[in-house]
């Protein structure tokens, strides 16, 4: 599976944010349908992930 279109930089401060996919994306359709996203959450994983990835999220000024 390739990626393509915006790249998100920064934290999301917001709240019941879902991802979106397209059409053409089946794969990516079956994994989210899948409760993968639950899963990462209760396992640790989304926290460790959130962690690396967004680790300051905190206001700058």
């Amino acid at each position: 599976m390739t990626t393509s279109g915006l790249l998100l930089v920064g934290g999301i401060q917001a709240t019941n944010v879902l991802p979106g996919n397209r059409k053409e994306e089946p794969e990516l359709q079956a994994i989210l349908n899948s409760g993968a996203i639950s899963e990462m959450a209760a396992d640790g994983t989304l926290a460790e992930l959130s962690t690396k990835w967004f680790s300051d999220l905190s206001p700058k000024g």
